[in-house]
């Protein structure tokens, strides 16, 4: 059985000193297609990196053999 993970990011700071969190779903190490996102700005890499852990896993729960875990980079 395949697991698919949850794999999220920050991305900044920007010329503000915002960050954008990011997400990606995979499937045995390949990228799931049109499975990825990203978050408004944040205040902090932290912020956005739970925001788009949480987006990652709401969008995981419509793939089949999906678990519950985000992965962080």
């Amino acid at each position: 059985m395949s697991t698919v993970l949850v794999e999220v990011w920050a991305d900044g700071p920007n010329l503000l000193g915002l960050w954008r969190g990011k997400w990606r779903l995979t499937l045995d190490g390949s990228t799931v297609p049109g499975r990825f996102g990203s978050t408004p700005w944040h205040d902090s890499a932290v912020a956005a990196i739970d925001e788009a852990a949480s987006l990652g896993k709401s969008d995981k729960r419509n793939v089949p053999s999906a678990d519950a875990s985000p992965s962080r980079h």
